[in-house]
Protein backbone atom coordinates (compact mmCIF):
# COMPACT_ATOMS: atom_id res chain seq x y z
CA UNK A 1 0.00 0.00 0.00
CA UNK A 2 1.22 3.59 -0.81
CA UNK A 3 2.11 5.30 1.88
CA UNK A 4 1.58 9.21 2.84
CA UNK A 5 5.44 9.19 3.19
CA UNK A 6 6.00 7.90 -0.74
CA UNK A 7 3.37 9.91 -2.23
CA UNK A 8 4.64 13.56 -1.48
CA UNK A 9 8.33 12.73 -1.69
CA UNK A 10 7.97 11.84 -5.27
CA UNK A 11 4.93 13.82 -5.88
CA UNK A 12 4.05 17.62 -5.81
CA UNK A 13 -0.16 18.50 -5.61
CA UNK A 14 -0.97 21.73 -6.29
CA UNK A 15 -4.35 21.70 -4.48
CA UNK A 16 -5.27 25.31 -6.28
CA UNK A 17 -5.40 23.83 -10.09
CA UNK A 18 -5.45 20.11 -8.67
CA UNK A 19 -2.35 18.50 -10.74
CA UNK A 20 -0.05 16.34 -9.55
CA UNK A 21 3.72 16.93 -10.57
CA UNK A 22 6.89 14.92 -10.60
CA UNK A 23 9.42 16.34 -7.98
CA UNK A 24 12.15 13.96 -10.05
CA UNK A 25 13.08 11.89 -13.09
CA UNK A 26 11.88 8.69 -12.90
CA UNK A 27 12.38 5.47 -15.24
CA UNK A 28 11.78 7.86 -18.18
CA UNK A 29 10.09 10.45 -16.74
CA UNK A 30 10.85 13.89 -16.82
CA UNK A 31 10.86 15.95 -13.28
CA UNK A 32 7.72 18.62 -13.41
CA UNK A 33 6.14 16.36 -15.45
CA UNK A 34 1.98 16.33 -14.76
CA UNK A 35 0.89 13.20 -13.53
CA UNK A 36 -2.25 11.30 -14.87
CA UNK A 37 -3.72 10.66 -18.51
CA UNK A 38 -7.43 10.81 -19.10
CA UNK A 39 -9.94 7.67 -19.33
CA UNK A 40 -12.73 7.54 -21.64
CA UNK A 41 -15.34 8.08 -18.25
CA UNK A 42 -13.19 11.15 -17.86
CA UNK A 43 -11.15 10.29 -14.54
CA UNK A 44 -7.61 10.98 -14.54
CA UNK A 45 -5.53 8.08 -13.54
CA UNK A 46 -2.12 7.36 -13.08
CA UNK A 47 0.32 4.27 -12.39
CA UNK A 48 2.49 4.69 -9.07
CA UNK A 49 4.46 2.05 -7.65
CA UNK A 50 3.36 -0.52 -9.96
CA UNK A 51 -0.56 0.44 -8.89
CA UNK A 52 -2.91 2.06 -10.68
CA UNK A 53 -4.41 4.97 -8.81
CA UNK A 54 -7.55 7.89 -9.48
CA UNK A 55 -5.72 10.88 -9.26
CA UNK A 56 -8.86 12.49 -7.03
CA UNK A 57 -8.18 9.32 -4.63
CA UNK A 58 -4.63 10.24 -4.42
CA UNK A 59 -5.35 13.96 -4.34
CA UNK A 60 -7.92 13.18 -0.86
CA UNK A 61 -5.05 11.12 0.26
CA UNK A 62 -2.27 13.86 0.00
CA UNK A 63 -4.52 16.67 1.63
CA UNK A 64 -6.05 14.93 4.42
CA UNK A 65 -3.03 12.30 5.21
CA UNK A 66 -5.93 9.16 5.07
CA UNK A 67 -7.41 7.18 2.28
CA UNK A 68 -10.87 8.18 2.05
CA UNK A 69 -13.44 5.84 3.44
CA UNK A 70 -16.05 6.18 0.68
CA UNK A 71 -16.53 7.56 -3.22
CA UNK A 72 -15.36 10.92 -3.75
CA UNK A 73 -17.71 13.43 -5.68
CA UNK A 74 -16.42 16.02 -8.38
CA UNK A 75 -18.66 19.02 -7.20
CA UNK A 76 -19.21 20.51 -10.53
CA UNK A 77 -19.67 17.28 -12.31
CA UNK A 78 -16.33 17.85 -14.26
CA UNK A 79 -14.18 14.16 -13.63
CA UNK A 80 -10.84 15.89 -14.40
CA UNK A 81 -10.90 18.55 -12.17
CA UNK A 82 -9.46 17.92 -9.04
CA UNK A 83 -8.40 20.50 -6.85
CA UNK A 84 -9.40 19.63 -3.35
CA UNK A 85 -11.79 22.57 -3.39
CA UNK A 86 -13.88 20.45 -6.05
CA UNK A 87 -14.18 17.08 -3.87
CA UNK A 88 -16.05 15.27 -1.53
CA UNK A 89 -17.00 11.88 0.09
CA UNK A 90 -20.53 11.25 -0.34
CA UNK A 91 -22.66 7.79 -0.40
CA UNK A 92 -23.44 5.69 -3.42
CA UNK A 93 -26.71 7.07 -3.12
CA UNK A 94 -25.75 10.53 -3.44
CA UNK A 95 -22.87 9.99 -6.09
CA UNK A 96 -26.05 8.80 -8.45
CA UNK A 97 -27.85 11.63 -7.96
CA UNK A 98 -24.85 13.97 -9.02
CA UNK A 99 -24.82 11.73 -11.98
CA UNK A 100 -25.60 13.60 -15.49
CA UNK A 101 -27.59 10.26 -16.39
CA UNK A 102 -30.20 11.23 -14.84
CA UNK A 103 -30.92 14.31 -16.77
CA UNK A 104 -33.30 13.34 -19.76
CA UNK A 105 -32.44 15.54 -22.59
CA UNK A 106 -35.96 15.81 -23.74
CA UNK A 107 -36.52 17.34 -20.21
CA UNK A 108 -33.42 19.60 -19.40
CA UNK A 109 -33.80 18.31 -15.46
CA UNK A 110 -32.40 15.91 -13.40
CA UNK A 111 -35.10 13.36 -12.46
CA UNK A 112 -37.79 14.39 -14.72
CA UNK A 113 -38.96 12.62 -17.64
CA UNK A 114 -41.33 13.19 -20.43
CA UNK A 115 -44.36 10.97 -19.27
CA UNK A 116 -46.91 11.85 -22.73
CA UNK A 117 -47.43 14.07 -24.81
CA UNK A 118 -49.05 16.57 -22.18
CA UNK A 119 -47.26 15.12 -18.66
CA UNK A 120 -43.88 15.16 -17.20
CA UNK A 121 -42.98 12.36 -14.92
CA UNK A 122 -40.38 13.10 -11.87
CA UNK A 123 -38.90 10.62 -9.26
CA UNK A 124 -35.84 10.32 -6.73
CA UNK A 125 -33.94 7.60 -5.92
CA UNK A 126 -33.48 6.66 -2.10
CA UNK A 127 -31.97 3.69 -0.58
CA UNK A 128 -31.66 1.80 -4.06
CA UNK A 129 -35.21 2.38 -4.95
CA UNK A 130 -37.07 5.10 -7.03
CA UNK A 131 -39.50 6.62 -5.48
CA UNK A 132 -42.24 7.65 -7.97
CA UNK A 133 -43.45 11.90 -7.52
CA UNK A 134 -45.97 12.38 -9.67
CA UNK A 135 -46.96 13.40 -13.12
CA UNK A 136 -47.05 16.62 -13.51
CA UNK A 137 -48.18 19.74 -16.34
CA UNK A 138 -44.75 21.15 -17.41
CA UNK A 139 -41.04 19.89 -16.58
CA UNK A 140 -40.38 22.69 -14.08
CA UNK A 141 -42.98 21.38 -11.86
CA UNK A 142 -41.77 18.28 -12.22
CA UNK A 143 -38.49 19.22 -10.96
CA UNK A 144 -39.37 21.06 -8.14
CA UNK A 145 -40.95 17.98 -6.76
CA UNK A 146 -38.13 16.32 -7.11
CA UNK A 147 -36.02 19.29 -5.24
CA UNK A 148 -38.72 18.92 -2.45
CA UNK A 149 -38.13 15.46 -1.96
CA UNK A 150 -34.39 15.30 -2.45
CA UNK A 151 -34.86 17.65 1.18
CA UNK A 152 -36.87 15.04 2.24
CA UNK A 153 -34.39 12.64 1.83
CA UNK A 154 -31.80 14.57 2.31
CA UNK A 155 -30.26 13.50 -1.04
CA UNK A 156 -29.60 16.72 -2.63
CA UNK A 157 -25.94 16.89 -1.89
CA UNK A 158 -25.81 17.01 -5.85
CA UNK A 159 -25.51 19.91 -8.44
CA UNK A 160 -28.06 22.19 -9.03
CA UNK A 161 -29.22 21.87 -12.16
CA UNK A 162 -27.09 20.82 -15.19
Amino acid sequence: MLTYDQLVEELHYDQITGIFTRKKSCKGRKENAIVGSKRKDGYLTTSFRRKFFYIHRLAWFYIYKEWPNGLIDHINGIKSDNRIDNLRIVTHSQNLQNSKKHIDNASGYKCVWKHSETKWRSGICFNGKIKYLGLFDDPQSAYQAYLSASKIYNTHNSNKNF
